[in-house]
């Protein structure tokens, strides 16, 4: 059904037994009327890979004032809000642009920031421990850990912070944050004043002025958060569902 909308045409439509489509001439913006009674703004179009397309743009909105800002999909919208976001989207396509491809990358993106925003340091130096340490069978993992500024006392509980380690110092800091200046920063204090939280870190670390092989700090923090950002190669599923997702997105 093809016809020319107003506002009040769309207040007044009401809902049959099924979904409805009213499509606006010229502007190829489409009123889905659900059967529920709830409204929303689509439209329908061909994509540059030949296929048939559907961009659902936002749900209606009849009662709020008019934005003072552009529209963006996604976001309950007006009458005038959806034409001028259609205007864009046939504007985008005209470039030559996948409007819907380019969306699900705008949103994996989004996914993949806020979960490497969850992830934090601590998160990350327990990973590396238990995957590249514990799991690599090595004596030392527990004094590797607590250079890092873990302290495992139960190997099945949740390990403990030590206080003024890296560790404490970065417990909010997202991994992806962490960068060369912040690694050679913490490597020189540890060269010229000793291992950050020193003080607190009992145990064989303490009584032995070397760390066991393959186990220094300079090696430690280096790997911890290299081995945590490549790629997202030893982030959480999630993190690498994600990032995967996306790189598969752009090769599209």
């Amino acid at each position: 059904m093809t016809r020319q909308l107003t506002a009040a045409a769309v207040l007044r439509l009401k809902p049959g037994k099924e979904r409805l489509e009213i499509r606006e001439a010229g502007t190829g913006l489409i009123l889905v009327i659900h059967a529920s009674g709830k409204k929303s703004w689509a439209m329908r179009f061909r994509r540059p890979n030949g296929r048939n397309g559907k961009l659902t743009l936002g749900k209606v909105d009849v009662d709020s004032p008019e934005l003072t800002e552009d529209p963006v999909i996604g976001t309950k919208l007006s009458l005038a809000s959806a034409r001028l976001l259609a205007v864009q989207v046939n504007r985008q396509r005209a470039m030559g642009r996948d409007v819907i491809a380019d969306l699900v990358a705008a949103k994996k993106k989004q996914q993949i920031d806020k979960a490497t925003k969850a992830y934090t340091y601590p998160a990350a130096v327990r990973q590396f421990v238990e995957e590249h340490s514990r799991a690599r069978k090595n004596r030392g993992w527990r004094d590797q850990a607590k250079f890092l500024g873990l302290r495992f006392d139960d190997v099945a509980a949740q390990p403990e912070i030590i206080s003024g380690s890296l560790a404490d110092r970065w417990k909010d800091l997202p991994i992806g944050d962490i960068g060369g200046h912040d690694i050679f920063a913490a490597i020189d204090e540890a060269r010229r004043h000793g291992i950050p939280g020193r003080k607190q870190i009992q145990g064989r670390i303490e009584r032995r002025p070397r760390p066991p092989p393959g186990c220094s700090f300079e090696h430690a923090v280096r790997l911890a958060p290299s081995a945590s950002k490549d790629n997202g190669q030893s982030m959480p599923r999630h993190v690498q569902a994600a990032a995967v997702a996306s790189k598969g997105q752009e090769a599209d």
